[in-house]
């Protein structure tokens, strides 16, 4: 069978080769992809001693069924090749007696491209898209140029102490920033007292009085007031302090007879006249002075 004989027939899926041939030139049978079956009128031992070309791999692969009545004592031993993105997937049939045959062709895959920026375009120059298969297969786009800045902006209010401003931000990742407000300053609030210190009858008191900004709630002055001392106070006329219970009347505890009452009372009291009269004072032992 001579060189490209039967190249491209792509519809020729069965033929008949007579026990005479002896050799099938390069290409005979090149791209023949739905050659299945060979008839073949020898016997499998002849089969072997035709001389094949180079590129005709749809003949090699097709099922060959010989002119012989010895059928093949085993099964096949089946062997898969998975498709790819160009190429066709098939099955092998293999006998234990190294015949083989090709059959149940699968479609190729086909490419199946992921794209990803890999130079992102700018307002100067333009970008790269790479599409990369599974397999490999790689192939590149040009991304076009950038139109003129297109901005979004963030506007940053202003607080008290700190100024306003808007930032300008482009998808290109150009930004600036501009527009700023000068600070609004402290608005004050109401007077605050912290810290409080109550004063006692002989120790002065304290407490802070505080003014705080209305907006922020930060502290715009503080000021520390003094609290006088109360002082010792009697007001039930037992002598001693109403608050911290110091005596104050040093004769309520007195045990001297110038502080008893009745005949005792008017009897030193007659003494404490003629004291007076000639200028003689006394003192108590609690410390008060009589007359």
């Amino acid at each position: 069978i001579g060189y490209r004989s039967f190249e491209n027939c792509f519809s020729l899926s069965t033929i008949t080769i007579p026990d005479s041939l002896t050799e099938v030139e390069s290409y005979a049978f090149y791209s023949c992809y739905k050659l299945r079956n060979v008839k073949y009128l020898g016997s499998w031992e002849q089969w072997r001693e035709i001389s094949i070309g180079s590129n005709n791999q749809p003949l090699i692969n097709a099922r060959k069924h010989y002119n012989t009545t010895e059928e093949h004592k085993t099964e096949y031993t089946v062997t898969v090749t998975n498709p790819t993105c160009l190429e066709q997937g098939y099955t092998t049939y293999t006998c234990e007696c190294g015949e083989y045959y090709v059959d149940d062709y699968v479609d190729a895959l086909g490419h199946n491209h992921i794209s990803e920026i890999t130079t992102p375009p700018t307002h100067t120059a333009t970008g790269v898209m790479t599409y990369t298969c599974v397999c490999g297969d790689t192939y590149t786009e040009v991304i076009e140029k950038l139109a003129e800045h297109n901005y979004e902006t963030v506007v940053t209010a202003p607080t008290c102490t700190e100024k306003g401003y808007t930032t300008y931000t482009c998808g290109c990742g150009d930004s600036y920033v501009g527009d700023y407000v000068n600070a609004l300053g402290h608005t004050s609030l109401k007077v605050v007292e912290e810290n409080y210190v109550a004063p006692t009858c002989t120790e002065k008191g304290s407490k802070n009085v505080v003014v705080y900004c209305s907006v922020c709630n930060e502290e715009i002055n503080r000021e520390t007031v003094v609290i006088e001392a109360t002082g010792h106070a009697d007001n039930d006329g037992d002598g001693y302090c109403d608050a911290d219970n110091e005596l104050l009347d040093p004769t309520v505890e007195c045990e001297c007879n110038c502080h008893k009452t009745g005949i005792s009372k008017i009897f030193f009291n007659l003494i404490l006249f003629f004291q007076k009269l000639f200028g003689s004072n006394r003192v108590c032992d609690c410390d008060v002075a009589h007359y």
